[in-house]
């Protein structure tokens, strides 16, 4: 298993046990208090990632100021890129996870493959450096940061402009419920703008709920004005 992906991202581990922390998810730490867990390479990838991807975008879009740059950021490093990058090197495959949490879809929960990728990252940082974290994600978000012509707007910024232009003031974003287990939560949130109905989501993250319930009060902000 830890051979395949190893070819498949092109980088063979000096030290294979990073690799398999990388994939290792927290429910097997249930199993053993010896089994360590990708949790801790995920908070590191994550930096490594924000980090290349910022040299990245300065350098192709050399012309843009850091408002512009940020939004690109922030695309490239959300959770549905972070997903779509995992379904190219079918990551999730790899996961190594208990019975139980794959009988829940854990291999298929988006943030669980966000935070694997990550993690992914981390390992390679450790064991390859930081010139073997540029070409592995150059090699994977190049393309997508060059194809963008425009820096995106993410629905909750798109919301918060359209609100303050309107003289309403900024959204207001509340949790209203967590479901499920600490490894596959649930978190419902609600949106609110003055004078708007009030919308709610519910997703494995609270900034993914929070996305698609900002994209539910634009949608019919759109509609209304049709109407």
């Amino acid at each position: 298993m830890y051979e395949e992906i190893q070819n498949k991202i092109n980088y063979i581990f000096q030290n294979p046990a990073l690799l398999k922390q990388a994939l290792t998810h927290p429910s097997m730490s249930s199993l053993s208090r010896d089994t360590v867990n990708y949790e801790r390479l995920e908070f590191l990838g994550d930096a490594v990632l924000s980090l290349v991807i910022t040299e990245m975008l300065i350098k192709e879009f050399p012309a843009e100021d850091e408002g512009d740059l940020a939004r690109r950021r922030a695309a490239l490093i959300s959770g549905p890129t972070l997903n779509k990058i995992c379904n190219k090197i079918s990551l999730a495959e790899y996961i190594v996870m208990t019975e139980g949490e794959e009988n829940i879809g854990g291999r298929k929960n988006p943030q669980i493959l966000e935070d694997v990728i990550e993690a992914l990252i981390g390992a390679l940082y450790l064991d390859g450096g930081l010139d073997k974290c540029n070409i592995f994600i150059n090699r994977y978000w190049y393309d997508l940061a060059k194809t963008t012509k425009k820096p995106p707007i993410d629905t909750k910024t798109y919301l918060q402009e359209w609100s303050q232009h309107q003289g309403l003031g900024l959204p207001s974003y509340k949790l209203l419920e967590k479901k499920g287990s600490p490894h596959s939560p649930l978190f419902v949130i609600a949106v609110t703008v003055k004078t708007l109905p009030t919308f709610k989501s519910s997703a494995p993250t609270k900034k993914l709920a929070e996305k698609q319930a900002a994209q539910q009060m634009i949608d019919y902000i759109k509609n209304q004005k049709k109407s």
